[in-house]
């Protein structure tokens, strides 16, 4: 590990022992301790660069999925808050879902479609009635913009260029989350309680990694 990784995520580790504890439930507060944190991580794409380069991918931390690859580049002691890094390819479309966790998001180029439906509780309502989670605002979330999302609401992201973002995730707040289909609503599981063959479908390889630090090779330039 160089020694500027070894100092980004000492610095993180302050930024975070300084402004907590935070109330995930107001914005103010977890906005504060994200920007704080984006703006020490992103201020060069080569912090970026080498924390990718750093990265385990045997730890169960870095992910690929279809049309995303994402990694936690640091986790407090307890590993309740994480800073994860996504990489959004065209074509990435998510199903209608909540988490379990509140977070704050800043996006670092390109952007996506950001859909909420409402609260988890009036769109689970609706479902059990028959009818498709409607959206209730939509915006095109771009480069250079964060926002925070609450636990409890319900949203959906699509892009058709490629997006880089961070994430900083708050604390579990309950145990289950779901996606809606057309068809049915799904329950699901944090990581933390999948199986081992589930974990190992989706864990990073070296193929993985190489394909997101090409795309922040172009954040260089």
């Amino acid at each position: 590990m160089t020694t500027d990784v070894v100092n980004v995520r000492d610095a993180i580790d302050e930024l975070f022992e300084t402004r907590t504890p935070v109330d995930w439930d107001d914005a103010s507060g977890p906005l504060d301790l994200a920007e704080a944190i984006f703006d020490e991580v992103a201020g060069s794409p080569e912090t970026l660069v080498s924390l990718v380069e750093a990265h385990p991918l045997d730890d169960g931390n870095a992910e690929s999925f279809p049309a995303l690859d994402k990694l936690v580049l640091w986790q407090s002691p307890d590993a309740e808050v994480r800073l994860r890094l996504h990489v959004f390819f065209p074509g990435y479309a998510d199903r209608t879902h909540n988490h379990r966790w509140s977070f704050v998001s800043r996006i670092l180029s390109g952007g996506y479609v950001h859909s909420l439906y409402g609260a988890e509780q009036d769109v689970l309502r609706k479902v059990t009635d028959g009818h498709e989670p409607r959206v209730v605002y939509a915006g095109h979330v771009q480069a250079g913009s964060t926002y925070f999302l609450h636990h409890s609401l319900v949203h959906s992201l699509r892009t058709d260029e490629v997006a880089v973002s961070l994430i900083l995730r708050g604390p579990s707040t309950k145990t289950d989350y779901f996606t809606v289909t057309a068809a049915e609503t799904l329950w699901n599981t944090g990581a933390a309680r999948e199986s081992s063959a589930e974990r190992a479908a989706k864990a990073m390889t070296n193929e993985g990694r190489e394909r997101v630090l090409r795309v922040l090779g172009e954040l260089r330039r």
